[in-house]
């Protein structure tokens, strides 16, 4: 007989995954070079005409493209939207949610000495 409990972790798998000959890399490296320059053209600019500090605003233009980046890279990857948001604050608190997720359901049980 086949069970009908869903698992979670399969569903988890089976979501679009992107292929590995997909172009979002290529597309991630190009805005992020674009990026660069972009903030190169800037800094320039501003440095040949004394900008002040309204000057500055002009450098959200290149963070455009390296957001675009940022999200062309988490497109290539694969992972699906629910891992991505839970990988996020793992890497800057050092766990790894995939083990935090396999946890026991019921507390451990204490042994009798």
């Amino acid at each position: 007989m086949r069970s009908t409990r869903v698992n979670r972790n399969e569903r988890l798998r089976t979501t679009g995954v992107v292929e590995s000959s997909s172009w979002w890399p290529f597309v991630a490296i190009v805005l992020g070079a674009v990026g660069c320059y972009g903030l190169l053209v800037v800094h320039l600019i501003l440095d040949a005409t004394n900008a002040g500090a309204r000057g500055l605003a002009w450098a959200g233009v290149p963070m455009v493209f390296f957001a675009g980046s940022v999200g062309a890279v988490l497109i290539a990857s694969g992972m699906p939207v629910r891992e991505r948001l839970a990988a996020i604050p793992a890497a800057f608190l050092g766990y790894s949610p995939r083990k935090r997720s396999r946890l026991p359901s019921s507390p451990p049980t204490r042994e009798s000495a």
